[in-house]
């Protein structure tokens, strides 16, 4: 069975991937909701944005959340609104007004993150071999710099038998936020200021995600989630519905503070402490898990941290600022600079067929300065 360290879900009935996985004859099974709203829950907030200016750029979800949770019901409806950014980051290190806006697209939607999730039993590498079909791909290759010259794109690059070079008309650049930040990739001429900005106005999150494999069905909850002290404090049943039950894939997720706390520890001390911790919670102390792993996305020089983030401070358009392109020869694409459903392998999708369109649009204006 496909063990995930990195996505896992597909998120949301809307999701763009879903049809066209099901017409490439993918099989796709309902997983975990992590966010079932109340009854009650969309008519209140849409009279929560409808009542409530736009907050401040700088103000954080934390201090939204303090200013307008002025009795039960009001703290009740905002504890249940911004648990989708409490499950990524801490409220504090959170813009409002990204969380709001984000709300309202959701509404707009009529569905929110959470409510429906979906697995891919033969795991995401699949889905990125049959996308691929028919594409010449070159993997092993660490891009240091792109130049824009007379006529396109020049590309350097480098390879496990030396430098590489490679020449375009145009290029989509869709490396992880946290690349772009670290300065891995030069560009000559330098992006233009706002471009910059934008790259450096917001942050990668620090997200660990552990995966354990136990030999046996061991997980004996009715829920597939568990929350537990001490970390990492969220758990969950990892092994599809169908999955032959000889072994069971576990997950554990921390975030935010959590997160890094854990991350301060020496990798073997931390999934040792781990283990002993979900060990315990299932009620056998003495049944380790067979493997035991997890991936630092923040230490990975091809990623340096795991999804985007926005930070209070960060303007309200940070990721259109961030998806706009550079004249007519390079385009951005990535998670990051999803206009909806960011931080989501559909978004990440959604953002390479906005920035194809650019390119074909963009081509014509160059085909016709040309001639």
């Amino acid at each position: 069975m496909p063990v995930e360290l990195g996505a896992e879900f597909m998120h949301t009935a809307a999701n763009p991937l879903r049809p066209v996985l099901r017409a490439a004859g993918f099989e796709e099974r309902r997983g975990v909701s992590s966010h079932l709203p109340s009854e009650s829950f969309r008519p209140r907030l849409e009279s929560f944005l409808a009542a409530s200016c736009t907050p401040e750029e700088s103000i954080s979800v934390e201090a939204l959340v303090q200013r307008h949770a002025t009795d039960a019901p009001a703290a009740q409806l905002l504890e249940e609104a911004f648990g989708a950014q409490r499950g990524r980051e801490e409220l504090r290190r959170t813009s409002a007004t990204d969380a709001m806006h984000e709300l309202e697209l959701e509404l707009a939607d009529d569905e929110f993150m959470g409510e429906h999730n979906f697995r891919l039993p033969a795991g995401w590498g699949t889905v990125v071999d049959h996308l691929a079909q028919g594409l010449h791909c070159e993997t092993g290759r660490r891009v240091e710099h792109i130049g824009i010259e007379a006529g396109g794109i020049v590309v350097e690059a480098v390879g496990e038998n030396g430098p590489l070079q490679y020449r375009a008309e145009q290029l989509i650049v869709t490396v992880p936020l946290g690349v772009l930040k670290n300065g891995d990739i030069q560009f000559t001429p330098a992006l233009p200021a706002e471009k910059s900005a934008a790259i450096q106005a917001m942050t990668t999150l620090d997200i660990l995600k552990l995966v354990f494999v136990f030999d046996g069905d061991v997980w004996t909850f009715d829920s597939p989630v568990q929350q537990t002290r001490p970390s990492p404090s969220t758990w969950w049943h990892s092994t599809w519905d169908g999955a032959p039950r000889d072994e069971t894939v576990i997950v554990g997720w921390a975030v935010g503070d959590e997160a890094r706390r854990m991350l301060q520890e020496p990798p073997e001390v931390m999934t040792a402490r781990a283990a002993a911790s979900l060990s315990a919670m299932l009620g056998r102390p003495d049944h380790p898990p067979r493997t035991a792993t997890f991936h630092s996305w923040g230490a990975d020089p091809f990623t340096r941290g795991s999804y985007s983030h926005v930070p209070p401070g960060a303007p309200r358009d940070i990721r259109d600022r961030l998806a706009m392109p550079t004249g007519d020869r390079i385009f951005w694409a990535g998670e990051a600079t999803a206009a909806f459903r960011s931080r989501t392998v559909g978004g990440a999708y959604a953002s390479g067929a906005r920035a194809a369109a650019e390119v074909l649009d963009a081509r014509s204006r160059l085909v016709e300065a040309a001639s």
